[in-house]
């Protein structure tokens, strides 16, 4: 039976050492020049399932986002977010059936009332007259009457000589808007983005809305600020959405499901757990407490899949409940640097792997010890390849390691490797890198197939083929910090999610051009 929730397709784990919670930018950097102070130590190494090398790329040198940048970089934008209008189908009094969507290119206000409302009766004349005045710059209004019959909502309006189209309030269109209070507006622009909601409104609010209204009616969309400046890859990512969240974003996860509308990207601030939808919609936050500097996820059936938070360097690790109370904090039998929350079979309870200053530890959800590793020593990150747990110790020694983790294999990796990113499927493989990288996550990210991994560096993202090491993207990214990859709005493709700073910024691929659907249209 597939999972009702998966982290994502692709899985990732990595946790740099230079990215202790404790370490302010300026050290997590000295920590990465130490590590790699020479090119040839600045590289990401991708090995077969068996442990044979399969590539090797070197990291490009920071270019910084200021005037030393070619002239051929392209400024990468993020315009301010709001919410999208539903494309939900809704049916008119009048007898016809229209979409939400079919107003795309104008402005559209919603008016929400009923015959009860005594503002109503003021609002609806005067929206009226504004729509009569304003439509020939792009202005439509639609009226929506709370579920009342069909002849009394009429009946009201021709009363007040209202001639705007009066749809019928309920289904899809109460799922998405949820009014609960009349007169209610909301303001659309001509891109389908809410930009402002009157509640309730008693008198008084016309100036302001007619003023917005004819504001969007005049605006000419901008970029919006610029964000990050692409290097190599052109338009190979855009924007899909950024929002700013209220604190410093230090790690990213992609909670997948099979209801689209339950899937998020969770973005932790190290006192909360915040999740964004698939258009950037906040969907809640949880409180987590102090210390939540990255995320890790499980697997279940059914239901939410464990959440559990930590930061790197600390014995301290949160579990946390997406819909309720979250759990005590336990303690570690060491310093944590990594965990990761093993899949376990029908009916049992999961348990969880703990990289640790003192070995390899699994524990219970709760903090109960199970087994032990003390023997691999100061354990960096653990992750899962081919179906085995694979260990990358300080030292550099990679182990492979069976179901009860006694050791099938070591092998000896570049020193100073202090990332491992891993593919959990049979024939995937996985790569280890510097602790320069900050972040990575693997997905299918560009057009044309194939899968990717992406990585968080001194500033920059990078984005390469698993299959060749091939960089086919490259973009300064000032205060890179976090990555995730997932597909949250279900169109077979993963999007990217980058941490900066405060910022959360989502971006997809550029579809590749139809030429056969091109052709087509001149035979």
């Amino acid at each position: 039976m597939r999972a009702a929730f998966v982290l994502t397709a692709i899985c990732l784990l990595v946790v740099p050492l230079a990215r202790m919670g404790s370490m302010a930018a300026s050290e997590r950097h000295e920590a990465a020049d130490d590590v790699s102070s020479d090119r040839d130590q600045a590289r990401v190494t991708w090995y077969g399932d068996d442990g044979t090398e399969r590539w090797s790329a070197a990291l490009a040198p920071a270019r910084g986002a200021g005037p030393d940048v070619d002239s051929e970089a392209e400024p990468l934008h993020a315009r301010p977010w709001y919410p999208l209008l539903p494309a939900v189908e809704v049916g008119l009094m009048e007898g016809e059936t229209i979409r939400l969507d079919d107003y795309s290119g104008q402005v559209l206000v919603l008016s929400f009332w009923a015959t009860w409302c005594a503002p109503c009766r003021d609002e609806l004349p005067w929206l009226q007259r504004f729509h009569e005045a304003e439509r020939d710059r792009g202005l439509a209004v639609l009226t929506v009457n709370m579920q009342e019959p069909d002849d009394v909502a009429l009946r009201f309006a021709r009363t007040l000589d209202v001639k705007m189209p009066i749809a019928r309030y309920g289904g899809p269109l109460e799922d998405a808007l949820r009014v609960r209070s009349l007169p209610t507006v909301i303001v659309v622009d001509r891109e389908r983005r809410i930009r402002a909601r009157f509640d309730a409104n008693t008198g008084g609010v016309e100036r302001r809305i007619a003023d917005l209204t004819r504001g969007l009616l005049e605006e000419t969309p901008g970029p919006g600020p610029e964000i990050a400046r692409v290097l190599l890859g052109g338009k190979a990512l855009v924007v899909r959405w950024s929002r700013t969240a209220v604190a410093t974003v230090r790690d990213l996860g992609v909670l997948t499901a099979a209801d689209p509308g339950e899937r998020r990207v969770l973005a932790a601030t190290g006192w909360e757990v915040v999740g964004y939808g698939a258009q950037g919609k906040a969907l809640g936050a949880q409180r987590a407490g102090p210390g939540v500097d990255r995320l890790t996820l499980g697997q279940v059936e059914q239901g939410w899949p464990p959440l559990l938070g930590f930061r790197p360097a600390s014995d301290r690790v949160v579990p946390i409940e997406l819909d309720g109370e979250s759990g005590p904090a336990w303690r570690a039998p060491a310093p944590v640097f990594d965990l990761r929350i093993e899949s376990a079979p029908e009916g049992a309870a999961p348990t969880v792997l703990l990289a640790t200053l003192a070995g390899l530890q699994r524990v219970g959800l709760d903090g109960r010890p199970i087994a032990s590793r003390d023997d691999l020593g100061f354990v960096v990150q653990v992750g899962e390849a081919g179906g085995r747990t694979i260990a990358l110790g300080g030292d550099g020694r990679l182990s492979w390691l069976d179901a009860e983790l006694g050791t099938i294999r070591e092998r000896q990796v570049r020193p100073g490797s202090r990332v491992l990113v891993t593919l959990p499927d049979e024939a995937g493989g996985f790569g280890v890198g510097p602790a320069s990288v900050e972040a990575a996550a693997v997905g299918e990210l560009l057009a044309g197939g194939g899968t990717q991994v992406a990585l968080a560096t001194a500033g920059q993202l990078a984005v390469l083929d698993v299959s060749s090491g091939r960089e086919r993207f490259r973009a300064d990214w000032p205060q890179i910090a976090a990555l995730a990859a997932g597909d949250l709005d279900g169109d077979g493709r993963d999007e990217l999610f980058v941490g900066s700073g405060t910022r959360v910024t989502a971006l997809q691929a550029t579809p590749e051009p139809r030429h056969d659907v091109i052709n087509k249209s001149h035979d």
